[in-house]
């Protein structure tokens, strides 16, 4: 009885998650990208596999490709509303020499404060999407911040 409640409440990963983390433990990171790869057309999602696939990367010195991931995980993170996680994930970003974040992902880190009350963190961001992305984004990200700033100013 034990057993069959421990398997419903007790997390296993996936078998290809299994077999990515022992490929990488290997020191076969081809082969765990590979692997990963695969799982991720079935389950784009997963946040589990891009973590992996993140550290599998930046184990086989793939700089470029761990920044990919973790654009990918930065944005799954934004979407869940998972406010550190998405700002530790683009700190990250920026350690690994990204520069511009899509600027869908990039909008929603200057949402995520809102949602929190945090105001003026808010308007740093949009401070920021204005100096960093397309003008067209900027003009979208003024806006924005000039409702945002006559909401505060009331």
């Amino acid at each position: 009885m034990n057993k069959a409640i421990e398997e419903k409440v007790v997390w296993t990963p996936d078998p290809e998650i299994t077999q990515a983390g022992d490929l990488m433990e290997d020191g076969r990171f081809d082969e765990a990208a590979a692997t990963l790869g695969s799982y991720l057309i079935t389950k784009p999602d997963s946040v589990e596999a891009w973590s992996l696939l993140r550290a599998v990367h930046w184990r086989g010195n793939k700089i470029h490709a761990c920044r990919e991931a973790t654009v990918k995980l930065c944005g799954l993170h934004a979407q869940a509303r998972e406010y550190e996680a998405a700002w530790k994930d683009y700190q990250e970003f920026l350690t690994l020499g990204g520069d511009m974040m899509p600027p869908a992902i990039w909008l929603d880190l200057c949402r995520l404060p809102e949602e929190q009350q945090d105001f003026e963190t808010r308007c740093q961001r949009v401070r920021e999407a204005r100096r960093r992305l397309s003008f067209r984004t900027a003009v979208s990200c003024s806006r924005s911040f000039a409702l945002l700033e006559s909401a505060s100013s009331n």
